[in-house]
């Protein structure tokens, strides 16, 4: 799509059940819907229990896992570490990444704070990651 190879996947629940299309490999959203363009939009996020994690997408393709640390210290508490996800073949991001902190309160405070805030001229979007 756009010059870049895009990964799909079944999302599975426990115990092997398919879901009715509520979610997407990580969660996804619920009541989801496609504009004319074929972007998702609409919806609220899934709510999942607090976790040491955080889940960020809307990345820019050039963001660095630095980029990424450098904008969560902002929060108040300096994160263990920040990963920017990457295509193992192309080592290109996948536009998320992964955030994680000491405790879940650490957590959760960088998320009500810098979800939907700008990095790289982009607007991120943050929630728990999911099983982690």
């Amino acid at each position: 799509m756009e010059g870049r190879s895009i990964e799909v996947r079944e999302d599975r629940q426990t115990g092997g059940q398919v879901p009715n299309n509520s979610g997407g490999a990580r969660g996804g959203r619920k009541n989801q819907s496609s504009n004319e363009n074929g972007q998702q939009g609409g919806g609220e996020e899934e709510e999942l229990p607090p976790s040491m994690t955080l889940f960020v997408t809307n990345l820019d393709w050039k963001s660095t896992d630095d980029d990424l640390f450098q904008h969560f210290s902002q929060a108040g508490s300096t994160p263990i570490s920040a990963t920017v996800q990457k295509n193992e073949s192309t080592h290109r991001s996948k536009g998320w990444g992964l955030v994680t902190y000491n405790t879940t309160d650490e957590a959760d405070a960088a998320r009500i704070q810098l979800n939907s805030t700008d990095l790289d001229s982009r607007k991120i979007r943050i929630r728990f990651d999911k099983g982690r």
